[in-house]
């Protein structure tokens, strides 16, 4: 938790969130999926676009704002189109 949230190293950054996402049921993991999808590295936000199903049924509307922010204005058109993907039902 403290590494996902404070690590300096995107790969440290990287292992918290893998590490986190084997337990998704664990209290308080949605909110630091929340945190990585916030991360300054393109791929944290990716992966943890590309695991939000863990998360999503529970919480979808928490998670709303996050994504329309990420399909309105993320730098990396990967994380838009990830974000765009939830957005629309996560349709493949």
């Amino acid at each position: 938790e403290w590494l996902l949230l404070n690590g300096k190293l995107y790969a440290d950054r990287f292992l918290a969130l893998e590490r986190l996402l084997e337990e998704p049921s664990e209290p308080g993991t949605a909110e630091l999926v929340k945190s990585a999808l916030r991360d300054p590295f393109w791929y944290q936000r990716n992966y943890a676009l590309n695991n939000l199903e863990y998360f999503m049924q529970s919480d979808d509307e928490s998670f709303k704002p996050i994504l329309l922010q990420l399909a309105q204005t993320d730098k990396d058109a990967r994380v838009r189109a990830s974000a765009i993907r939830w957005l629309n039902g996560n349709d493949e």
